[in-house]
């Protein structure tokens, strides 16, 4: 009996084995469809979903290259079949023994909110690439990030990668790329070659093609594509780009999309400023670009370069360039339908191979402007920067000297007291700081100290912005001025040219300056009716003009506030005719007065902006801005 029940039991089992098989397949499809329709309903709004750390299951050890992560970033949409081209060019790279992450980042086609059924069979295919490079991704963590929302192209580059310090790489592919099974060895080595360059804006895998410049129509020639109809007044220049030297990289203005990998230094800066620019609807057209008339014709929100164009142009930043012989590329364009094109035209060039591999990195490299004709080589300004700074202890030393230095590697000046620290004396040897050393001390307003003080002042000025050494002098307030970027660096002075900029407060003059103005012997008050204040806690001027200003107080006598005599010496057009003064307004140029009454926007660093949406390279009166100003829009 026990046998036969033994055997009885053993006959059940083996008559219903389909019955696991169906409720094995049920069970995974009941996930899969809670999977899918939770995918469609519930993305957050980070974008997250799929993140598939592969660390567990890589086979081939993993180093991060100089202490440097590397990062792939894949931009995608709906074009899988170009995608798996892609990722099959991907796993084809040697990457040596590198740490290099993979991120996917597929946009979510507009057709998923209307259409159900689209929607899971495009979510079906996205899960065939999570599981496609769960299972051949080995050198590092891949990630998959689904948009919550139809992003288009601008706005998928500009959240693709945010690097968070300045030693991190990586490139960003949209999906109809191609690259070379040479491409990442290459591009790391250009990286540790040229990654400390003050002038890169990045590195291009494109065999680029265009040149940007427009040149003007020639009357009589017929047959030319106008950038623009309406204006019918430029041209596209009909020539390609070539490469300066076979075989060697170099510089171009225009940035490369096809496998651009950004410095990410410039990357973290050009994200600041394009979030801020688009806020605010800056305009970021350059003039004689045919890629501004794109930029104005076209979906902007398809364009993220135009952007880039304006930023580097601003920047003098360039992109570096390779051109493979044998007409080949790193990274081949296959120019499918999307965004840009309406067609499919098939693929730019050939890739290069391993016997293309013969690199050459010097030291010198051409670098073309916007005409792909060598950058002319501007004249080297010779500049100074001084200020007064009796009295004041290391902290404020420190914010000025240490601050300006980390932008700026010319002259300083300073003044300071006969008994400052040794201490705060070291630091300036340190650092390179020309001072002299005063006994004057301060004191009310219109006294004898006070007038010493600024008789010291103006006669320091005068006599270290000499003109056989400088061609441009700025004057600073020593205790509140913040510095952000080099404060000379778009200053244009024209040598032996007397030259003034001077920089505006957001409000007019106001009663009391106009009462002060009785102070002033043979100034009238109505040089100041119903103009901008200017502030005399920041200038620049050449040092003829610099002369002119040190005797503000002689021409206007020594009771005349020295910030009133500023104002009326240019309203009043006593230092010149004005042809030579330059008046910046609150929130333009080197010096922005952002406290009273001033306007201004803070990027995700904190640093606070010019109205042209770049970081304001001296902030002046930063310690009284008030906080409300930072919800502040531009005016």
């Amino acid at each position: 009996m026990l046998q036969r029940a033994k055997g009885t039991h053993r006959s059940k089992r083996r008559k219903y084995p389909w019955l696991l098989y169906v409720a094995a397949i049920l069970i995974l499809s009941t996930g899969r469809y809670i999977l899918l329709s939770a995918l469609l309903g519930t993305w957050d709004s980070s974008q997250v979903s799929w993140s598939l750390s592969l660390e567990s299951i890589t086979t081939v050890p993993a180093m991060k290259k100089n202490g440097a992560s590397f990062t792939i970033v894949v931009l995608g949409m709906d074009r899988f079949n170009s995608m798996k081209r892609l990722l099959d060019s991907l796993d084809a790279t040697d990457y040596g023994s590198d740490h290099v992450d993979l991120v996917i980042r597929f946009d979510r086609p507009t057709i998923i909110a209307t259409d159900g059924t689209a929607g899971a069979e495009w979510l079906v295919q996205v899960e065939e690439i999570r599981s496609r490079v769960s299972s051949t991704w080995k050198q590092g963590n891949a990630i998959i990030v689904v948009a919550n929302e139809p992003m288009g192209l601008r706005r998928s580059w500009l959240e693709a990668w945010k690097p968070q310090d300045e030693h991190e790489r990586a490139i960003i592919l949209e999906d109809d790329v191609e690259v070379s099974p040479i491409w990442y060895r290459w591009l790391q080595q250009a990286h540790d070659t040229y990654g400390e360059r003050s002038d890169l804006a990045g590195i291009s895998l494109q065999r680029q093609t265009l040149i940007p410049k427009m040149i003007p129509i020639q009357k009589g020639r017929r047959n030319r594509r106008m950038m623009n109809k309406k204006k019918n007044i430029m041209v596209k220049n009909k020539k390609i780009l070539e490469s300066p030297k076979e075989g060697q990289p170099f510089l171009f203005r225009l940035v490369g999309s096809i496998g651009y990998s950004p410095k990410a230094s410039v990357w973290m800066d050009f994200l600041d400023f394009a979030n801020c620019a688009l806020d605010t609807n800056l305009d970021v057209s350059v003039p004689d670009l045919i890629t501004s008339g794109w930029y104005g014709y076209f979906d902007k929100t398809s364009m993220w370069t135009q952007l880039f164009i304006y930023f580097c142009n601003h920047q003098k930043l360039s992109t570096l360039y390779y051109f493979p012989p044998n007409n080949r590329v790193l990274a081949a364009h296959w120019r499918e339908k999307g965004a840009h094109l309406s067609a499919s035209y098939g693929r730019d060039f050939e890739l290069a191979t391993a016997h293309d591999e013969d690199l050459h990195f010097p030291s010198e490299l051409a670098s073309l402007d916007w005409d792909a004709k060598p950058i002319e080589s501007q004249p080297t300004v010779r500049p100074l920067v001084m200020s007064v700074a009796l009295h004041y202890g290391r902290e404020e030393f420190d914010r000025f000297v240490l601050g300006l230095r980390k932008y700026y590697r010319g002259d300083i000046a300073l003044l300071i007291s006969s008994s400052a620290t040794a201490e705060i004396k070291d630091l300036l040897v340190e650092h390179n700081v020309t001072f002299l050393e005063s006994d004057a001390e301060g004191g009310r307003q219109f006294t004898p100290k006070w007038r010493r003080i600024i008789k010291t002042r103006y006669k320091f000025y005068q006599g270290m912005c000499r003109p056989e050494k400088y061609d441009a002098c700025m004057i600073l307030d020593f205790r509140d001025v913040l510095f952000q970027s080099n404060p000379l660096a778009q200053v244009k002075v024209v040598p032996s040219e007397p030259t003034l900029h001077v920089y505006l407060h957001n409000i007019k003059t106001n009663r009391w300056a106009k009462r002060q103005v009785m102070n002033c012997k043979g100034a009238k008050a109505s040089w100041l009716e119903d103009q901008w204040f200017i502030n005399a806690g920041g200038l620049i001027a050449s040092p003829s003009m610099i002369a002119k200003i040190s005797t503000l107080n002689r021409m206007f006598g020594y009771r005349c506030d020295d910030q009133i005599a500023l104002n009326l010496a240019v309203y009043g057009k006593k230092l010149s005719d004005n042809s030579s003064i330059i008046m910046h307004k609150q929130g333009e140029g080197s010096i922005n007065n952002a406290a009273w009454g001033g306007v201004f926007h803070k990027d995700s660093r904190r640093r606070i902006l010019n109205h042209d949406c770049f970081p304001s390279p001296v902030v002046h009166q930063f310690d009284v801005i008030e906080k409300t100003k930072e919800r502040a829009k531009l005016g």
